[in-house]
């Protein structure tokens, strides 16, 4: 009989992709077991499996059968604690499902379980900008400090990162910094360390990033005006993986005409495409990069991340894109943020 906590992580093969999706950020166990009614093993999803799926082109209303993993590992139950300690030290799996002779689902492993968890990273806050497009509303107070649903933007960042146990936290301040360092202090009252990076000119979304060079690996880095339910692991899980120098959030933004579009010759008409959109991906403002990233960098240079992340393709650096599919929210013109108030609440 399969444990009865992990009942949450079983999926029937029948299911859509949103329902995978539903089903990792409720357990936030990071696999969806794929099973028949008899509880056997067919396949596994992750959320990686779901973000290449979607950036294929796939949508939530679709089968998860279009990108389940059908040849997954597993482990048996007589499997000794040893070797499924190497599997997770050598081979980097993220999760075991463990099954009888029958092939039944009776437990699933996770690294936790077996070898001691290092400290995440550090998480880089971009908190300095002017804000100038809030007019007013920013006069007295740093775009990262409006509040919504109660709390400063900078409070909801701050929150969700701990949550997720990313407690190293630097913020790169200039306009109003006392503003933010007076409510935040030293993260102490917030259950995590932070430290601030004043910026005595404004150096951009990437600038301060120079100043991380001390640390070796991976760092996240959001900006400081966007809330989001992104999670961070599993960015960061996403970016280990593949291996590269740098990754992008992605959003997928689709812009549908209300009008239907002819397609002509000249005068001669060929056709109509009734009401078509247009689909793009824009940047999140959420980033995982690599340290040694900071040597593409000069001291005090004024620089946005999407430039340095041009700077790494001209050098031929490998630079990702990690699909999105989750809520956004980014704060931009008064007119946003009162809607975005409204529908926070």
């Amino acid at each position: 009989m399969i444990k009865e906590n992990l009942k949450s992580i079983l999926l029937n093969e029948n299911k859509l992709i949103i329902d995978a999706i539903n089903s990792l950020s409720r357990t936030g166990l990071l696999i969806v077991i794929v099973v028949d009614k008899s509880n056997k093993l067919l396949a596994t999803i992750t959320d990686g499996d779901i973000r290449k799926g979607l950036a294929n082109g796939l949508s939530l209303k679709d089968d998860i059968s279009l990108i389940m993993n059908k040849k997954p590992k597993y482990v048996l139950a007589n499997t000794t604690k040893t070797d499924v300690y190497n599997l997770f030290v050598k081979e980097k799996y993220k999760s075991l499902p463990v099954v009888d002779e029958n092939q039944k689902i009776i437990n699933c492993y996770f690294p936790d379980t077996f070898l001691s968890i290092k400290e995440n990273p550090p998480l880089l806050i971009m908190a300095g900008g002017f804000g100038t497009r809030l007019g007013k509303l920013t006069k007295n107070c740093p775009k990262p400090m409006l509040k919504i649903g109660g709390r400063p933007v900078l409070e909801h960042i701050i929150k969700k990162a701990r949550d997720e146990k990313f407690i190293n936290i630097f913020i790169a301040t200039h306009y109003k910094s006392e503003v933010i360092e007076n409510y935040f202090g030293n993260g102490e009252n917030f259950d995590v360390k932070i430290t601030y990076i004043k910026e005595k000119k404004p150096l951009g979304t990437g600038g301060s990033l120079k100043l991380m060079s001390k640390f070796n690996g991976p760092i996240v880095i959001t900006n400081g005006d966007i809330i989001s339910k992104i999670g961070y692991k599993k960015l960061l899980d996403f970016h280990i993986l593949n291996d590269g120098i740098a990754t992008m959030a992605v959003l997928k933004n689709e812009i549908k005409n209300p009008y239907g579009v002819i397609r002509y010759s000249g005068i001669e008409l060929l056709d109509f495409d009734e009401k078509p959109s247009w689909i793009t991906y824009i940047n999140a403002g959420i980033y995982v990069v690599e340290s040694k990233v900071t040597k593409f960098i000069k001291e005090n240079q004024k620089i946005s991340m999407p430039h340095i992340l041009k700077k790494l393709k001209d050098k031929n650096k490998r630079v990702y894109i990690f699909h999105m599919h989750e809520e956004w929210i980014d704060i931009g013109t008064p007119e946003e943020l009162k809607k975005i108030k409204r529908s926070f609440k």
